[in-house]
């Protein structure tokens, strides 16, 4: 009979060690893999894929602490990719918004249309970096304040 454990794993399509393993089965319609260690359907029956693999391989997640996925890809579940974390760390390394005009994370046009500002949010607050003449510029100061201000969470878009 197959473990609690076997039918956990055989849900991902697994690739090497530093690979995502993509979760292939459930999903949530916030775009995460969904688990149901009973096997019942039905809402609110279920565990977040990866937050089911960051326990059984790495232990209880502490009160007020979430599960970043350092890959960003929200069905990857191999315990390597995911680290415990506050939400603001895990805000910290979102990529850019899908609403981005720029192309580049902290980059936006500035309101004269011919050069570009850039801004990161520290501690949920803006931050202005300054007005630059190209967008790559501007891009490198926010990448400068995001090693400086997010360090090991800091995500360059």
């Amino acid at each position: 009979m197959e473990t609690l454990s076997e039918r956990f794993w055989s849900k991902a399509l697994m690739g090497g060690p530093d690979e995502c393993w993509v979760w292939h089965s459930v999903k949530q319609s916030n775009g995460y893999g969904l688990f149901r260690p009973d096997g019942r359907r039905g809402k609110r029956v279920g565990i977040s894929a990866h937050r089911y693999a960051y326990t059984i391989t790495h232990g209880e997640i502490p009160k007020g602490m979430t599960i970043d996925h350092i890959c960003n890809n929200k069905l990857c579940i191999n315990p390597e990719h995911l680290r415990i974390c506050t939400q603001g760390q895990n805000n910290r390394n979102q990529p850019k918004d899908k609403s981005n005009k720029s192309g580049l994370k902290g980059v936006f046009a500035h309101r004269d249309n011919s050069r570009w500002r850039a801004a990161i949010k520290v501690n949920g607050k803006p931050l202005h970096l300054g007005i630059f003449q190209t967008k790559e510029e501007a891009h490198a100061a926010y990448c400068d304040a995001a090693r400086k201000h997010h360090g090991e969470f800091a995500n360059f878009g």
